[in-house]
């Protein structure tokens, strides 16, 4: 949790480009931890027969989410 808050801050003010290197490989694996760890919550959190939408759901919520993030943030910060 604490890396993916530091990200964000760490590669808006670093300048070092092995900095940037090595905070963008520690999101993307804090990233895909947490993906696994909350698909496995929310799967354990419905009955057995609500578990493949609900793991769906889940799925699709997270890909929005890194898709249309960016966008957003982009477009807040191009303003």
């Amino acid at each position: 949790m604490t890396l993916a808050a530091l990200a964000p801050l760490t590669a808006a003010v670093a300048t070092w480009p092995l900095l940037l290197l090595l905070t963008a490989t520690a999101a993307v694996f804090v990233s895909a931890g947490s993906n696994a760890v909350l698909s496995l919550r929310a799967a354990g959190s419905v009955p057995p027969h609500h578990r493949p939408t609900a793991i769906g759901l889940f799925v699709l919520r997270y890909q929005l989410g890194s898709a249309l993030g960016p966008a957003l943030a982009a477009l807040l910060v191009l303003r």
